[in-house]
Formats: C-alpha cells, sequence, structure tokens
C-alpha cells in the first residue's frame, strides 16, 4: 500500500467517523437514519470532488471514486439496519 493509499484510508476513516459522531447527537431523528443521510452526502460530494479533479475511475490507486462508492455502501448498510 503507497503512502497516497494510506492516506486515502485514513481519510475516509476519519470522515466515518467524524460522521458517526455528528449522528449520534441526532439521536432523536434516529442515529441510523441520519447516519445513512449523512454517508449518502459524503459519497455525492466525493463524487463531486472526484468530477472536479478528474479522477479516473479505475485508477491503479485510491482516488475519490472509491470513496465515493465506499460512502454510498455504507449509507446502504445504515439504511438497511434503519430499516430492520
Amino acid at each position: 500500500m503507497t503512502a497516497a493509499d494510506r492516506h486515502a484510508v485514513n481519510r475516509f476513516l476519519l470522515t466515518a467517523l467524524i460522521l458517526s459522531a455528528v449522528a449520534l447527537f441526532r439521536w432523536r431523528e434516529g442515529a441510523w437514519r441520519v447516519a445513512a443521510l449523512l454517508f449518502l452526502s459524503a459519497s455525492a460530494l466525493d463524487a463531486v470532488i472526484a468530477l472536479a479533479r478528474g479522477d479516473p475511475l479505475r485508477a491503479p490507486m485510491l482516488t475519490y471514486w472509491d470513496e465515493a462508492v465506499a460512502f454510498l455502501l455504507l449509507s446502504g448498510l445504515t439504511a438497511a439496519i434503519w430499516m430492520g
């Protein structure tokens, strides 16, 4: 794993941790629902950043596209848990 890949993984983990903490503060609205929406928003933002940077979809290193897909999957997982 290259230094750029480690940076991308650390960025994803830190963002996921911060968004999860924010969702926990909104427990009255349902933390799972809020987390799913925040992860979906993070996915959209990462896709916009990837478009603006011109990141290729298939690259040998981790890009913002990979982070967007990871957040999209995490959003789907939290939505599935929320719905039961």
